[in-house]
């Protein structure tokens, strides 16, 4: 049997955000067989978007319309729990715990930072949720160390581990998926699932000739970052995981400015996983919105 997986990240919604876009989406994750949405985070630009009653609206009704088709598994990025200030130089925590309470209440809706993880006969997902320090720091770099102390005293991320089904673990950042010290944790998971680099803003006549897996720039504005796009097989011992870093349905949210004219020259993009049950294959295709 094969399972199928649709990976999403970066939608970047805000009041500026086309609404048709959103319910286009929907279409095309639909428009084959779909299981699982796994949602890779940063699905809000900032957390006033959700404080806007209509804006709340159109999200919820998006994500019931979607858990009445397949099952919905949600990580969160960096943008879903802050919001900025000094012209997006600086952010803040203003997490809107109400509203992800209300999206995870919905039936068919798994909310990882607060069930933890999802398991049912094919499929095991968990995922860890940095808070916003990790990406906002006087350093502006985000802590490899952070994470490896998250992974080390917290064992719920692997006490539901079964070799017999895909396993999957979320994180927003890719950044340091593919380190030694972090992997040496989480090697026995199949699959890590990132977003948040937006492709590296490589352009797409650009992919063949830009090196694999390297991107442009950050979002903290470091050139030439590794674990920026595509699909990175990371080695431990005799174990392979494979690292999934999608491109984003946004590269440049429009309270980005003037910015966001340059969305034109980059696609909306998300993952299709294909898992086969019983060789234990899996192939991984980017499709275009």
């Amino acid at each position: 049997m094969k399972i199928n997986i649709k990976q999403v990240g970066d939608i970047h919604f805000n009041d500026a955000f086309s609404k048709k876009k959103l319910y286009r989406l929907e279409n095309v994750l639909f428009s084959d067989k779909t299981d699982y949405i796994i949602f890779t985070g940063d699905i809000i630009d900032s957390c006033d978007v959700v404080k806007d009653k209509k804006l709340r609206k159109v999200l919820v009704n998006w994500f019931k319309e979607l858990s009445e088709k397949t099952h919905i598994i949600i990580e969160l990025g960096n943008h879903d729990i802050s919001k900025s200030y000094d012209n997006r130089k600086s952010w803040t925590t203003d997490n809107d715990v109400s509203f992800w309470e209300e999206i995870s209440k919905i039936n068919g809706i798994t909310f990882l930072p607060n069930d933890n993880f999802y398991k049912d006969k094919n499929i095991y997902v968990t995922g860890i949720n940095p808070s916003l320090y990790y990406y906002e720091n006087k350093n502006l770099k985000e802590s490899k160390n952070d994470i490896i102390y998250t992974l080390k005293h917290d064992n719920k991320y692997f006490s539901h581990l079964d070799s017999n089904k895909l396993n999957i673990f979320v994180c927003h950042s890719p950044i340091h998926m593919s380190d030694k010290e972090v992997i040496k944790y989480i090697h026995e998971f199949d699959l890590i699932l990132s977003g948040h680099m937006h492709n590296g803003l490589v352009l797409p006549f650009m992919e063949k000739i830009f090196p694999r897996n390297r991107g442009i720039i950050s979002p903290l504005k470091t050139f030439f970052p590794d674990n920026a796009r595509g699909i990175k097989n990371i080695k431990y011992n005799d174990k392979t995981v494979k690292l999934v870093v999608t491109g984003g349905v946004t590269k440049f949210s429009t309270s980005h400015g003037f910015v966001k004219k340059l969305n034109r020259f980059y696609p909306s993009v998300f993952e299709e996983i294909t898992y086969d049950t019983i060789d234990k294959s899996i192939k991984v295709k980017t499709l275009n919105l």
